[in-house]
């Protein structure tokens, strides 16, 4: 259901909600014989390859830092006031997405931008290049599922959120259907096969199209 809301009803609304209580649900409860657990390679792979590739990548130490102890809070940085930046910004990133994984049109000029985005998108020179280069020439199908997955969660960003327009509140099944696609999960999913492993070349592609096809 949608509330459309004005600069008034704004007001109402949040008080309304003043007193109550949310509960969010713990998702374990839900796989009750599920025992979640670290990778037996988790570390080897945090520290071979993860970080390395972060401090190529990411020149602020302190950036760094936070992002190989995971203990930081995701900000929009230099995108998060500048609209038409943004946009810019948004269609080289398919752009870009299109050129590394499926090899469709040129890679976009990124030198109107400033050196942290610039590299936001050159660190994936790499990974594109391994994916490549472990796919076997006939996986043009494993990457295009990728790539979707990439174009999906680019397309799902934005300065503003979309699913606020018009002053409405968004139906819950609205905002889980955007949140999916800015989440980037299945884009995780899709790269983990990929992260420098030594899989078999046919057991990888398998197991990321098929955890992509379960509904």
């Amino acid at each position: 259901m949608n509330f459309t809301t004005t600069a008034t009803s704004h007001t109402a609304f949040r008080e309304s909600l003043e007193g109550q209580t949310i509960t969010i649900p713990n998702i374990y409860q839900l796989i009750p014989g599920w025992n979640p657990r670290l990778h037996k390679e988790y570390e080897r792979a945090r520290d071979d390859i993860l970080n390395p590739w972060i401090e190529r990548w990411v020149d602020d130490k302190g950036t760094a830092r936070k992002l190989k102890a995971a203990d930081f809070v995701f900000d929009c940085g230099a995108l998060k006031y500048d609209t038409y930046v943004v946009g810019a910004y948004r269609e080289a990133s398919l752009q870009y997405f299109k050129f590394t994984l499926i090899d469709e049109g040129e890679a976009p000029d990124l030198s109107s931008f400033d050196m942290e985005l610039q590299k936001s998108l050159q660190c994936w020179d790499e990974v594109g290049l391994h994916i490549h280069q472990i796919c076997s020439k006939e996986g043009l199908e494993t990457r295009e599922i990728l790539c979707d997955e990439m174009l999906r969660y680019v397309g799902s960003l934005n300065n503003v959120d979309s699913i606020f327009d018009d002053c409405c509140i968004p139906s819950l099944e609205q905002y889980w259907d955007r949140r999916e696609a800015t989440a980037a999960a299945y884009c995780v999913v899709a790269t983990i096969p990929y992260g420098y492993l030594t899989l078999p070349l046919f057991n990888t592609e398998r197991l990321m199209i098929e955890a992509l096809s379960m509904d």
